[in-house]
């Protein structure tokens, strides 16, 4: 998540959507002045955040296709948290 006062905006950062890289690029920008947050949905950006600055703030997200969003996931967790499931395995087990 970037939240900028200078311009006024919110990325929320939705996993697996490649937030970690746009984030990298927003902050390359010197001029803007933010606050990392850490990752929440954005009505508890709007509960944490006074109304008026809320309400005045652009807030944008980036989404992903269905598909390739759970097949992103299911290929991170074999690799990075050493789960051995099969593709089918992985979604009965997350939708199940």
């Amino acid at each position: 998540m970037v939240l900028s006062t200078d311009p006024p905006f919110l990325f929320i950062h939705i996993p697996k959507t490649a937030g970690s890289s746009i984030e990298d690029s927003l902050h390359s920008y010197t001029e803007f002045l933010y606050h990392e947050l850490t990752h929440a949905l954005s009505i508890q950006y709007r509960d944490w955040l006074e109304p008026n600055f809320f309400e005045s703030l652009f807030k944008f997200a980036f989404v992903r296709n269905p598909w390739d969003l759970h097949v992103s996931c299911w290929r991170y967790y074999v690799r990075n948290k050493n789960i051995d499931m099969t593709f089918d395995e992985f979604i009965n087990w997350k939708f199940d």
